[in-house]
Formats: structure tokens, C-alpha cells, sequence
């Protein structure tokens, strides 16, 4: 029997089978209130009022009119007032006898008659019943003769601030049983009619609305949708043209934890992944990651709904880059090393088969005294190869450009432990840029660029100085270099900088930018090690 529903069910259109279901549906709707209206009238029309007064109470004590304008203990202006002119209409749109409100010392705002306006309410312990936050039904005498009545509170930012009562009298449901007793045949007949058109436009704006598409297919789709969206290897973040998060799939989540569907995306996160509204592998650096971002609008035919954002993380990638960099440029330093060693080398050969030993006595201590001076200090005092192979490297870079590149004698940097070997790659990234600057500030010949580079043990905390000699950083800048996409060297700069603020902000840290005497600039940075956990915290990213 499954089976045979389950193939007519096939062969029927979805459209025919709303057609048929909202057909059938009215007509036993009709059939049920023909048979309960011819028995029981009277009381279907109590109970109909009751629900109808409910409902009407309800949307005006909720309406912005009357939120905005009733005071709880404050009687109106006048008789002519916002409040009362919004329940007249109501009272005769809706066809109820009165619509009264009043405030918390139960003195009206509205009434059919005006002259009532700004008194109190007749029946005050009929009213003061909802003074408690609770709405109840009541049926009493009052102005109007024998009344129905509705008391709901008004509650405005969790406070109550009054009472809405809706009344009808019982002369009026009286007229309303005797409207009801007529022939219920013809009405019921020209419902059914109704009902069979109404289904026929219903279910060809569903069909409309769902594209064509019956809820099988419509299921399948957002299945697939929700499966390729959660098994994306990038970040997905869409929003609307209000910046609230409409999607957000998994590696978003993880990226930013704080974010939620639903929510508005922070000025920091949209000003980063969204600065541009259509951009491919654009690279991006916020609250300590390195992205890459692709972005596009979100469009429906010709009207946009928002944008969308595909975000990589490319932090731990260029970590690993940087490690590698900096070992590179120590293996880098140390052929140049081995090379100037064997030329070294072949002149200690000379001159011991010349048998010039006093010569080869004095040589040997100045090379011992040159190796010192560039390589054996610095790396021992430096315990962290690549940042010594990444500083030896620049010191070469500098030499060939014709600059002066020293590192402070008294600099000091021990092994650090397990937990922290993020922190060569950002060294790294830190002095790379600095330095590169230092670099560029300066003019060949005379230019100087000097490093200082120490640690606190007692705070935990790398403390690093790039000082350079050239023409300085005019004060109206120093506010503005660490923007992203801000630089005097033309386009598509701006990044480096910007990068070693974030990294300095990811640890809580330092970041200072001083005049150098008698010229130039002095950047100080402290990176405090202690902090990095915290930075990391996901309660950051709201």
C-alpha cells in the first residue's frame, strides 16, 4: 500500500498536489464551522470575540505608537493625542467598541468617548489585575453597558509602562449570533470556490518561489550546498549590504572564532577582507594572521545582496618561509664565509712554502681577529641561527650597496624554548622589514644602519632598536607609516610596516618611532613572550 501512494505521489505535480491539498483543507474547514455554527453559534461567537479582542489587544500593545508615546506615570497632553488617534482607527477597522489605553496609574490615553480621556479608569480593580504583567479576560458593566473585556500589559525594554483593554459589548456579539445564523449553504459554496482559486495562484507562486523546484530537490540542493561549503579548504565568509554575516562556514569559524552567523562583522575584519569589492589572492594581514582573500559581490540577476569574501590562511605557510629564508641566508653567509676561508687558506700556503713564518704568525691572528669580529661574536652571542645567518646576510646586502650595517656588541639573544620557535619567524619578519627601510633611508657611502638586539629575562621580553642615518620621518607621517597601504615609495607598498605592527600587537607589545641625532630614525620594538597566549585568546576576535 506504501509503495502505491509513494508511485502516485510521483506522478503527481507538486502543483497539483498543493492544489489538492489546500481544496481538501478548505472544504473540511468549511464543512466543520457550517456544522459547529449551526449548533453552537453563541458560543463559537463568545469564544471568537474573546480570541478576536486577544488578538487586537496583542498588536496594540506591541504597536511603535504606543511604545513611543505612552509614559507610565504621566497622564496625556490632550484628548487629541498619537495614541488616541491610532486606537480610533483601530477600533474601526477592527469593529470592536473601545480601545483603551492607559498608563501605569491607570489613567487613559484613549477612549471612544474623549471627555473620558485623562481620567481614570472606571473599574480600577478589574484593570490593576494586569498591573502585575499578566493579561486576563473579564465580563462586567462598565461605561458602555455589559462588556467584554481584554487587559494586556505594555512592556517596553522589559518594563511595564501600562495596560491595553480592548471591549466589546454585548449588544454587539448579540448582532453578530444573529448575523451569523444566516443560510451558512451558500457562504460555505462560495468559500469552496474561492478556496480552489486561492489554491490554484498559491501554488503557482510556490512553484514560482521555489524556481521551479519541487522540496525533494529543493532538500538535495541545500544538502550539496551545506556539504561543499563545510568541506572548503578556504574561509567562507558572505555578508549582506549591512555587513551582518549571512554564511560562515567552518575554517572561518576557525579562523575567527567569534564570529557568528547572524552578526555584524567588526569594522577591523570588514576594513581588511573587504577593502576592495572585487579583488583575486589579495594578501591581507589582521589581528596577527597573514591571509590571502578573494572577494565578489553577491548578486541576484542585477541586484546586489551583499559580498563575499574567500579568506586562506597563509600565517604558519609564511612562518616556514621565513624559517627557511632565514636559514638560507645563514647557509648563504656561511659559503661566503667558506669561500673567503679557502682564499685564506691558499695564502697560508704561500707563505709557508715561502718559509715566511713571522708573516703567517700576524695573518693568522688577523684572520682570527676578522673572523671574530663579523661571524664568531655575533654567533655566539645570537643563539638563534637563522636570525644570525638572516643578520650576517643583511650585513652583506648592505656592504655591497656601499652602507655601514653593525650589530651592537652588547646584543644577546639565548635559545628560546620549544613553545616559542614562532617567534624566529617573526623576528625575522620584524627585522626584515626594518632594516629593509633603514636600508632604503640611507645614501651609499655614508649611510649607517645599526641593530641592537637583546633580551629581558625577567619579563620575557625581546627587546630590539634599528637606527639608521638618513633623513628621517617627518612627524606628520609618523602617525600614518604603520596604516596599511600607506607608503612614500609608490604603489603597491605599504604592507611591511603595517605587518610588523601587527605581529608587535599579536604580543601585546611595543612599537615606537623616535628621531635618531644628529639625523635619521630610531625604530624600538618589545615583544613581550608572555603575552603571545593571550593574544591568541579567540574572545580578541570579537
Amino acid at each position: 500500500m506504501l509503495k502505491q501512494l509513494t508511485k502516485i505521489h510521483r506522478r503527481i505535480s507538486f502543483r497539483a498536489v498543493i492544489m489538492l491539498v489546500i481544496v481538501i483543507t478548505v472544504a473540511i474547514a468549511l464543512i466543520i464551522s457550517g456544522l459547529f455554527v449551526a449548533g453552537q453559534t453563541a458560543t463559537n461567537e463568545e469564544t471568537r470575540t474573546n480570541q478576536t479582542i486577544h488578538n487586537i489587544g496583542e498588536a496594540v500593545r506591541k504597536n511603535p505608537v504606543v511604545l513611543q508615546h505612552l509614559k507610565a506615570y504621566q497622564a496625556p497632553a490632550s484628548a487629541d493625542n498619537a495614541i488616541e488617534r491610532y486606537t480610533h482607527r483601530i477600533q474601526t477597522t477592527m469593529q470592536v467598541d473601545a480601545v483603551v489605553v492607559m498608563n501605569m496609574d491607570l489613567i487613559r490615553w484613549s477612549h471612544p468617548v474623549k471627555d473620558q480621556i485623562g481620567r481614570s479608569f472606571l473599574l480600577r480593580d478589574d484593570a490593576a489585575k494586569s498591573l502585575n504583567g499578566k493579561p486576563h479576560y473579564s465580563k462586567t458593566v462598565g461605561v458602555l453597558g455589559p462588556e467584554y473585556r481584554y487587559f494586556t500589559p505594555v512592556i517596553k525594554d522589559g518594563q511595564q509602562i501600562g495596560i491595553v483593554c480592548i471591549t466589546v459589548t454585548v449588544k454587539t456579539v448579540q448582532a453578530e449570533i444573529l448575523a451569523a445564523q444566516k443560510p451558512i449553504l451558500i457562504g460555505g459554496l462560495i468559500g469552496l470556490l474561492l478556496g480552489v482559486f486561492g489554491a490554484a495562484w498559491v501554488s503557482l507562486y510556490l512553484r514560482k518561489r521555489l524556481l521551479g523546484m519541487t522540496p525533494d530537490q529543493i532538500t538535495a540542493q541545500v544538502t550539496e550546498l551545506t556539504a561543499l561549503r563545510e568541506s572548503m579548504s578556504d574561509g567562507l565568509i558572505a555578508i549582506d549590504d549591512q555587513r551582518v554575516i549571512i554564511q560562515l562556514n567552518a575554517q572561518a569559524s576557525q579562523l575567527f572564532p567569534a564570529l557568528t552567523a547572524g552578526n555584524a562583522l567588526t569594522t577591523d575584519l570588514y576594513d581588511a577582507l573587504f577593502h576592495e569589492a572585487k579583488a583575486m589572492n589579495r594578501p591581507v594581514a589582521v589581528r596577527g594572521k597573514e591571509l590571502i582573500v578573494s572577494t565578489t559581490p553577491l548578486m541576484a540577476g542585477k541586484r546586489n545582496l551583499g559580498q563575499l569574501a574567500l579568506v586562506h590562511d597563509q600565517s604558519d605557510y609564511q612562518q616556514l618561509v621565513a624559517q627557511l629564508a632565514g636559514t638560507k641566508q645563514y647557509i648563504e653567509a656561511l659559503r661566503a664565509q667558506q669561500h673567503e676561508f679557502m682564499n685564506k687558506l691558499q695564502v697560508i700556503s704561500g707563505l709557508v712554502e715561502l718559509k715566511q713564518y713571522d708573516r703567517l704568525q700576524t695573518l693568522v691572528f688577523d684572520f682570527h681577529r676578522d673572523y671574530q669580529s663579523e661571524f664568531g661574536s655575533l654567533n655566539s652571542r645570537i643563539k638563534l641561527p637563522a636570525v644570525t645567518g638572516f643578520l650576517l646576510a643583511k650585513a652583506n646586502e648592505a656592504h655591497e650597496q656601499g652602507k655601514t650595517f653593525t650589530v651592537s656588541e652588547d646584543s644577546q639573544l639565548p635559545a628560546l624554548s620549544e613553545t616559542n620557535t614562532k617567534i624566529e619567524a617573526e623576528l625575522i619578519k620584524v627585522l626584515g622589514n626594518l632594516i629593509d627601510n633603514a636600508l632604503d633611508a640611507v645614501s651609499v657611502k655614508t649611510g649607517t644602519v645599526a641593530v641592537s638586539l637583546n633580551y629581558d629575562e625577567e619579563s620575557r621580553t625581546i627587546l630590539l632598536e634599528v637606527a639608521d642615518n638618513g633623513q628621517g620621518v617627518a612627524p606628520a607621517l609618523k602617525d600614518k607609516i604603520l596604516a596599511k597601504h600607506f607608503s612614500t615609495k609608490g604603489s603597491d607598498r605599504g604592507y611591511g610596516l603595517a605587518l610588523v605592527n601587527d605581529v608587535v600587537k599579536a604580543h601585546h607589545g611595543f612599537l615606537a618611532i623616535e628621531d635618531n641625532e644628529p639625523a635619521g630614525t630610531v625604530m624600538t620594538v618589545e615583544l613581550p613572550l608572555a603575552e603571545k597566549e593571550d593574544a591568541d585568546d579567540p574572545s580578541d576576535d570579537c
